[in-house]
């Protein structure tokens, strides 16, 4: 537990420099006269000699055993100093006191004065006494936050929270201050006492809100955020109270607090249930934020417009701040905001000075999705007027042009050649010849974010062989650090053209021509390797078979990066790259995987960066059962006689708080047991008592819930008693097992569900109460002929064992659709 920078006492700075360079001077003889001088001086201060004590006091109680006597001794003397007439040595001694609180096993119960002492300080009539025991009780606050809601320890919050509302109304403002930072440090957390007590609580925050101190501003600021955050529900009922105030703050001079107001907005706005509440406030709040997102000459150089796009907080500011607001209102507001906005954004578009300009095409791409619909109607002249705006003599102006533009991607492009050709190109001319670096990179990350959102949409990509040569030419003429957004450009819209390239050898050809050129000049150390591997990685498997004749090529340069990273024993991003793309390769031309896999030692390399457990990291680890997984999937032979080298590595990776490594793991070892079976009955009910686990928490990620459903299935597939598979499953971890592969299967989906035929066969205890999900499971994974009678297999078992007249009542709880499905395929009801 530790206190925040901003709480932690320290010494002046001058009176430190005075002591360090008087016992510097006492080493030097020819200094005596001065060093005696010096120390008169010093000893004539004794509030230097006090807070240096303090100093000293508090590293002793860091460093003392928390039995030792000496401590008792510290506990006695430090407690009446709170009420010192130094705020320095006021300050001191509370962090002295919270060193030694966490000292005690038993905290509060162990110094029971305490608590007792701090609010009698609190409650008293000199003013440095109360200032002391508030500065005192937020530092224990900060550190001890869960103590003070505790049974065990007597909810002394309870006690407290009454002294805490009552010190908002002092006219001192460091106890309002102090006290506000007090209640800040359980709003995250809410405790019991809090809760009890919300709206009263609320109601007296509400009162500090014409208060003209700036951090006590601030601060209330930040509650009412933290509350938009977490409860957002407990501020309803005082919004007509509350949100005034917040507009307030973001219309605010001092940047904290305008800082403030602005993500209070991004908070509330997570979930619809304010909606009701604040939309008597909507008209003021549209046409506060634009004017936050005019640019100002702090924000010139910035032009990282990944803030707006993701939870990146490097260099966050007000700007940033408003225009992430912006599109949390409107995309809960939606269209309803264009009556307000349309006006304001028109104003800011026709204005003669480049700053507004600026920030309303920045509103209309923060407005993109929200207000879609509405935007429709006007698609075609925002985009005639936002290709010309490419071209503007500002470089800002050109810049955000592009951004938005990447935001309108969908929609613009249904609206034929004569709008999105001269986009496109416009795009591109910034690419290859704007004369601002700035404006080339986020002319880089338009094309590739275009590029995702028509891939996610499953459309074409339109102009392709323009953008891809267009993008090729720049790739020649780009300096060393400038390349970074073309690389990710490039392989989002290879991604995106997938289907397209694999079967085009002229696309083919445009692209491996300077991409090769530049991977044979490149060396192991050099910036740009990584994001040209992530490149190949996009070319591989776009060309699939086609990649074959320049695969040995690259995997002779994959093999000698990853034995030297071997050497040296360090874990680089080139060593994960080179891996990654080892396991492309094997994946994209299977016929010829066997020879390469042979000719440059991949299995060996593989094991040896499992076995060098000093250079395991996450990272590496899941390359690593990424290539594993796809050996035994194409070169079984190869990696068979080196399987139980991995297992070790990847028994011990399956951790639910490491996602994407997890996932992998679960994956490799899905295609491991069905080769490897050796001692499953001593690994297997633990590696299923994990999965089960993972499985129950249903807000886990998509992918590792798939991958462990797989596993675990695979694992009653093989082995269904022995592994554990069958014997650990209870009703509702197969409803979740049910639950996570409905719909979701590809390849090699007969083992999987086939194992989950098993799992009731053998465990039908676990079957019976949740058999609707067992047949939904199978069936919207368009089981073949032969798991088709599975399934009637295992469901005649079941009615079997069951009887007729118990049979047909469970089935009578089928879903119609359900009943009528298995009914067609012949199963006896």
């Amino acid at each position: 537990m530790s206190g925040s920078a901003g709480a932690v006492w320290s010494p002046s700075i001058d009176v430190l420099r005075q002591v360090i360079q008087f016992m510097t001077d006492t080493l030097d003889t020819s200094k005596q006269e001065a060093v005696r001088v010096q120390h008169e001086v010093l000893r004539k201060q004794p509030q230097v000699i006090r807070e240096l004590a303090a100093l000293l006091l508090k590293s002793s109680a860091n460093n003392t055993p928390s039995t030792a006597p000496v401590i008792e001794s510290m506990k006695t003397a430090v407690l009446p100093l709170i009420a010192d007439a130094s705020p320095a040595i006021r300050h001191a001694v509370a962090n002295v006191i919270t060193v030694l609180l966490g000292r005690l096993p038993r905290f509060f119960l162990d110094w029971p004065e305490l608590l007792p002492a701090v609010t009698t300080l609190i409650c008293d009539a000199n003013a440095n006494y109360v200032e002391g025991g508030l500065y005192l009780l937020h530092i224990l606050c900060e550190d001890y936050t869960s103590l003070f809601d505790d049974i065990v320890m007597g909810r002394p919050l309870l006690t407290i929270l009454p002294l805490l509302v009552k010190s908002f109304q002092s006219s001192h403002e460091p106890w309002r201050y102090y006290a506000l930072m007090c209640i800040y440090e359980f709003i995250a957390t809410m405790p019991g006492a809090i809760q009890e007590r919300i709206d009263s609580l609320i109601q007296s925050l509400v009162m500090l809100s014409a208060d003209q101190s700036f951090r006590v501003k601030l601060f209330l600021c930040k509650i009412f955020g933290s509350l938009a955050e977490g409860r957002p529900d407990f501020l309803v009922p005082h919004m007509r109270s509350v949100v005034p105030f917040i507009l307030s703050c973001t219309d605010h001079a001092d940047h904290e607090i305008a800082l403030a107001g602005c993500e209070f907005w991004i908070l509330i706005f997570t979930s619809d249930s304010c909606v009701e509440s604040l939309s008597p406030f909507l008209n003021q709040l549209l046409q506060l934020l634009p004017t936050k997102m005019v640019i100002t000459n702090s924000d010139e150089t910035d032009f990282d417009f990944s803030d707006y796009d993701s939870t990146n907080n490097s260099d966050w500011n007000i700007r940033k701040s408003a225009v992430v607001a912006l599109e949390s209102v409107s995309e809960i507001f939606q269209d309803q905001c264009l009556t307000v906005l349309f006006p304001v954004v028109s104003e800011l578009l026709k204005s003669d000075k480049w700053q507004y300009v600026e920030c309303g095409i920045l509103a209309l791409g923060a407005i993109s999705d929200g207000c879609k619909k509405g935007m429709l109607p006007h698609i075609v002249q925002m985009a005639t007027f936002l290709t010309a705006q490419l071209a503007h003599p500002q470089l800002h102006v050109r810049a955000t042009t592009c951004w938005t533009l990447s935001r309108y991607a969908v929609n613009l492009l249904p609206m034929g050649e004569q709008i999105v050709q001269p986009i496109l190109a416009g795009i591109i001319t910034r690419i290859n010849t704007d004369i601002s670096r700035a404006v080339k990179s986020a002319a880089c990350r338009a094309i590739g974010s275009m590029a995702e959102k028509i891939m996610d949409q499953d459309l074409q990509m339109p102009y392709l062989n323009d953008v891809l040569s267009g993008m090729m030419l720049a790739f020649g003429s780009y300096k060393v650090g400038e390349s970074l957004d073309l690389y990710d450009a490039i392989s989002a819209v290879i991604d995106c053209a997938c289907d397209t390239i694999a079967v085009s050898p002229t696309l083919q050809g445009m692209l491996l021509g300077p991409l090769g050129t530049k991977w044979n000049s490149l060396t192991d150390d050099n910036a740009e390797l990584v994001p040209l591997m992530e490149c190949f990685t996009s070319i591989i498997v776009a060309m699939g078979a086609a990649f074959s004749p320049y695969a040995q090529s690259l995997t002779a340069r994959c093999a000698s990066l990853i034995t030297s990273s071997l050497a040296s024993g360090v874990c680089s991003e080139p060593l994960e790259m080179a891996i990654d793309l080892v396991s492309s390769v094997i994946q994209s031309v299977p016929d010829n995987a066997a020879p390469l896999v042979k000719q440059f030692n991949i299995v060996p390399l593989m094991c040896g960066c499992l076995a060098k457990r000093d250079m395991h990291s996450p990272s590496l680890l899941q390359s690593c059962f990424t290539l594993l997984g796809n050996l035994i999937i194409f070169c079984l032979d190869d990696v068979a006689h080196s399987i139980h080298l991995a297992m070790p590595v990847l028994l011990e990776s399956i951790n639910p708080n490491i996602v994407s490594m997890c996932a992998n793991a679960c994956w490799a070892l899905s295609e491991v047991v069905l080769h490897y079976h050796e001692n499953v009955q001593v690994w297997g009910p633990t590696l299923v008592g994990k999965l089960i686990s993972i499985q129950s928490d249903r807000e886990s990620n998509e992918n590792l819930l798939l991958n462990t459903a797989i596993l675990l299935c695979r694992l009653s597939f093989v082995a269904p008693t022995t592994s554990g598979a069958a014997n650990l499953m209870t009703p509702d971890s197969l409803k979740n097992v049910c639950l996570s592969i409905r719909k979701k299967l590809n390849n090699q989906k007969d083992s999987v569900l086939i194992g989950l035929c098993l799992l009731v066969q053998h465990n039908p205890g676990c079957g019976v109460p949740v058999l609707p999900f067992f047949c939904d499971a199978i069936l919207s994974n368009r089981p073949s002929p032969q798991l088709t009678q599975k399934l009637i297999e295992t469901l005649t078992q079941l009615h079997t064992q069951m009887g007729a007249h118990n049979w047909a009542t469970l089935f009578a709880g089928f879903p119609p659709a359900l009943k009528k499905a298995l009914t067609s395929l012949g199963l006896r009801t």
